[in-house]
């Protein structure tokens, strides 16, 4: 089935949980609530939903005023089956950008965020000695 951007879903994954999913954003990381990740198989996949989901209600709760941890504690809660009102595509989901020096912004494809490899000194067992 295609989707057309910012078409409004409704799906129900059925309970009782695991559901599948991964959740990120909320208002507390001014995103909104999205699908992250799914399990391959796992019931949120069978049922339609997909990475990068808005998710506009929650059994019928709004969740645009939402921090990220009540949004898990509502799916968490849910003991039948989960009702969930999503956005597909169009949404405005946080990414990366890279500005270059003239001022031109376009999205960043690979951005290494890893640490620089620190030197490690083995501390021995000298220092679990006693002093005289």
């Amino acid at each position: 089935m295609a989707y057309q951007s910012g078409q409004s879903v409704q799906v129900t994954i059925p309970g009782p949980g695991p559901w599948g999913f991964r959740l990120a954003g909320g208002k507390d990381f001014n995103t909104p609530l999205h699908i992250s990740k799914l399990t391959p198989g796992g019931k949120a996949a069978q049922a339609n939903l997909l990475p990068n989901d808005t998710v506009a209600t929650i059994n019928g709760i709004d969740t645009s005023a939402l921090t990220h941890l009540e949004a898990q504690n509502k799916i968490k809660a849910v003991v039948g089956d989960l009702h969930l009102n999503i956005q597909r595509g169009g949404s405005n989901i946080w990414k990366p950008k890279i500005t270059d020096s003239v001022g031109s912004s376009t999205p960043a494809v690979n951005v290494d965020i890893t640490a620089d490899k620190q030197k490690f000194t083995h501390a021995g067992s000298s220092h679990n000695g006693s002093s005289s």
